[in-house]
C-alpha cells in the first residue's frame, strides 16, 4: 500500500521541483487537489477540462474503478497549473490532456507511478510512493485541514468511513493519542 505525502514542506519541494515541467506539474497539482485516481486524470480530455474552466463549471467524471459519476471542482491551484499547461503546447480538441512526450499517446498509469517514485527519491522524500500517492495525499491533507471524514468518504466514493480512515493512514496509535491528549476536567 502506498503512502500519502504527509509533510507540507515535502509537497512544496515537489511543487517547486516540478514547476517548469508544465505537464508533470499539472498532473501533480490535479492529483493532490482533486483526489482523482491517476487513471481518471489520464482519461481527461483537453476540450472537457478547458470548457469546464472557461465556463466556471464543475467537470463530471465517470470514475474508471467505481463506474460512478463524480463532480470535480477545479480550485485556483488547479486552474493556474492547467492554464499554464494549456499555454505550453498546441492542442487538438479531442486530445487527451496528458500524453507521452515521445509518442503523443495517452499516458499510462505505470508511467505516472514511476515518475512519482523518481520525484520523491530524487528529493529525498521518504516513504512508499506510487500513483495512488496523489489521491491519498489529497485525502490526508484535507482531513488534517479539518474536512470531516464523512465528506472525504463521499468525495472518494468509499463505502464506509472506516475505509477512509485506513486510506488516509489514521493508525490505531493516532486514535489512542486523541484519548491520551484530551484529559477533560
Amino acid at each position: 500500500m502506498v503512502d500519502p505525502i504527509r509533510n507540507k514542506e515535502d509537497l512544496k519541494k515537489l511543487s517547486n521541483f516540478l514547476y517548469n515541467d508544465k505537464r508533470n506539474y499539472a498532473i501533480f497539482i490535479l492529483g493532490i487537489n482533486t483526489g482523482l485516481r491517476v487513471k481518471d486524470i489520464l482519461n481527461l480530455k483537453y476540450i472537457d477540462v478547458k470548457k469546464s474552466i472557461y465556463n466556471g463549471t464543475d467537470l463530471i467524471v465517470n470514475e474508471t474503478k467505481t463506474k460512478k459519476q463524480r463532480s470535480i471542482h477545479f480550485n485556483n491551484a488547479c486552474k493556474l497549473a492547467l492554464n499554464q499547461y494549456f499555454e505550453s503546447k498546441p492542442w487538438y480538441e479531442n486530445e487527451y490532456l496528458f500524453t507521452s512526450k515521445r509518442s503523443g499517446k495517452k499516458m499510462k498509469t505505470i508511467y505516472v507511478y514511476l515518475l512519482i517514485k523518481a520525484w520523491c527519491k530524487r528529493l529525498g522524500i521518504k516513504g512508499n510512493f506510487g500513483a495512488h500517492t496523489l489521491r491519498k495525499t489529497f485525502a490526508f491533507q484535507a482531513y488534517n485541514n479539518g474536512t470531516p471524514i464523512e465528506h472525504l468518504q463521499r468525495i472518494l466514493n468509499h463505502s464506509s468511513s472506516s475505509i477512509t480512515y485506513l486510506y488516509i493512514g489514521v493508525t490505531p496509535k493516532d486514535i489512542t493519542d486523541i484519548f491520551d491528549n484530551l484529559n477533560l476536567c
